[in-house]
């Protein structure tokens, strides 16, 4: 499987070492550049999904570490977490994956299904701000 990786990205990290690294916004945040000010005032005046879906951004940047997926690649498996609603709230359910075909948006999948099961467990609110009407 060939892997498109940024040109910045020299040395790629395992994908165990990946989610040890990134576990909370900040850790997303600071691996982008950012922080907490610095981001809120980027996001200042926008809807409160359009927020969770630069933050979502930036999470599968970390996370993928320069991959690109290539939707032309029809062998190429490609991830998204997937989620639940239920009385007991809005909550990671399972990852699912696909080849060619997509149901989710594009820019958020992710290179492997651990990272897509990482990214569901502990960026839930993120996805649930993207999602969920309130």
């Amino acid at each position: 499987m060939k892997i498109k990786l940024n040109p910045k990205q020299n040395n790629m990290e395992t994908t165990e070492q990946v989610m040890n690294r990134i576990n909370t916004d900040e850790d997303v945040l600071k691996d982008n550049g950012l922080t907490q000010d610095k981001f809120n005032k980027q996001c200042e005046g926008l809807p409160e999904d359009e927020v969770a879906f630069r933050f979502l951004k930036l999470l599968i940047k970390s996370l993928n570490q320069g991959w690109i997926a290539d939707h032309k690649n029809h062998n190429q498996w490609k991830y998204e977490p997937r989620f639940i609603v239920a009385s007991s709230g809005f909550r990671y359910y399972v990852f699912g994956g696909w080849l060619a075909l997509s149901g989710v948006g594009s820019r958020l999948c992710l290179k492997d299904s651990s990272l897509a099961i990482h990214a569901g467990r502990k960026f839930t609110k993120w996805y649930e701000q993207l999602i969920i009407i309130k």
